[in-house]
């Protein structure tokens, strides 16, 4: 049993902290484990951990989920509500990768838009609390499960090949992630895979084109949806249009759950923890900078 500072708040204090200030999660963090070993833990309502998987309100939770995750407890059962909030997470990503990645990528670009798509905007970033690296990294260390995670989705599921997403059979290299694949971007292509976004995505981007509506009403087959992905199609630029309202959904998440994880931690915690994640991040810069330089040839 771990017990913080937190406790002396009370239960109710702490999960009014996570769920007003920051995003519905609370962290504990540099948790002795051993000696050696420090870890960091968060704890989040069933409820709110589906909610953000089917909307990406937050895109917090959702966007950790993007990542393979090690189950310590047994998966949730099938056609369950949040084994349904994870599956459609993991479409969800699919679908703004598309919208993101060009006529034609890799499968190793489309494996990187979607890590990458919850630290776009981040805040962490920003301040250099991040190691600017991280999306290669994830990508490198966990390549087996990622491939495993959203191949058989794009290869399998009726939604992208209706899209006219499909393999062109040819490779870019020999090394893995050099298969080639390509989808079309006219209109009415754009108009699909637009749908296919969740519901706090498509808000922010209603938000950035004057619509003011409440998300449950961009919900798939919901005619606002259809006016707001038209219109989104229409300024010629909805790429744009979709990267940009995700950084904001993610920086204002970054920002709202580093106030809550302050607020929760204290101060020489906080600032331990802080110091912590900025060493981490100069890591591999100081790294290069420290390495010999390469041998000239005879």
């Amino acid at each position: 049993m771990h017990i913080n500072g937190t406790n002396s708040l009370g239960a109710n204090t702490v999960c009014g902290i996570a769920e007003a200030v920051g995003v519905g999660v609370h962290f504990n963090t540099l948790v002795p484990l051993d000696p050696q070993t420090t870890i960091k833990y968060g704890v989040i309502e069933s409820a709110t951990l589906q909610h953000d998987c089917a909307t990406w309100a937050h895109l917090y939770i959702a966007g950790r989920l993007h990542k393979p995750v090690t189950a310590l407890t047994p998966h949730p059962p099938p056609g369950g509500p949040l084994a349904e909030a994870l599956h459609a997470n993991l479409h969800h990503a699919l679908a703004a990768a598309l919208v993101l990645l060009p006529p034609t990528f890799t499968e190793e670009e489309l494996l990187r838009m979607v890590v990458g798509l919850s630290y776009r905007g981040d805040v962490r970033l920003a301040v250099g609390a991040e190691d600017p690296h991280k999306v290669s990294r994830i990508v490198a260390g966990s390549w087996e499960q990622l491939a495993a995670m959203y191949l058989p989705l794009l290869a399998e599921s009726g939604r992208y090949s209706a899209l006219g997403v499909e393999p062109t059979g040819q490779r870019t290299s020999h090394e893995r992630g050099g298969a080639l694949w390509r989808q079309p971007k006219d209109p009415a292509a754009q108009e699909g895979a637009l749908r296919l976004l969740p519901t706090g995505l498509l808000h922010e981007m209603a938000a950035r084109l004057g619509y003011h509506v409440p998300p449950e009403h961009l919900a798939a087959g919901e005619p606002t949806q259809a006016e707001v992905v038209a219109a989104a199609v229409r300024t010629g630029h909805a790429q744009r249009l979709a990267a940009n309202s995700l950084a904001a959904i993610v920086r204002r998440s970054s920002m709202y759950q580093a106030a809550a994880g302050l607020l929760a931690a204290g101060g020489g915690k906080a600032v331990q923890y802080v110091g912590a994640k900025v060493a981490k991040a100069l890591r591999p810069l100081l790294a290069a900078r420290t390495s010999p330089p390469p041998k000239q040839g005879a």
